[in-house]
């Protein structure tokens, strides 16, 4: 089972645009291996309850959803062109 939900592209700017509480945004599409993921996971480490990390990457990251089996993070997804994936880790 996925651990993540996927949202079109519009569902997913309103989730963005509608969170009340504070996010932080990070764009790793220019970092290379394995700094997105590094880069990614320390700043989740970093994140406060109720609050959110925005993430643009260039691919779909599946080891590191794969590792976020945390059940106090919320990830939305949405992928609206081949090299550009928008994740919003939400933490609950």
């Amino acid at each position: 089972m996925d651990n993540y939900t996927t949202l079109s592209a519009a569902e997913f700017e309103n989730l963005v645009s509608s969170f009340s509480a504070e996010f932080h945004q990070i764009d790793v599409r220019q970092l290379e291996m394995p700094l997105p993921m590094i880069t990614i996971m320390r700043e989740l480490e970093k994140l406060k309850q109720s609050n959110a990390l925005l993430v643009t990457h260039h691919k779909f990251p599946q080891i590191l959803l794969n590792d976020l089996s945390d059940k106090t993070l919320k990830i939305y997804l949405n992928q609206p062109e081949t090299n550009l994936v928008k994740l919003f880790f939400v933490k609950v």
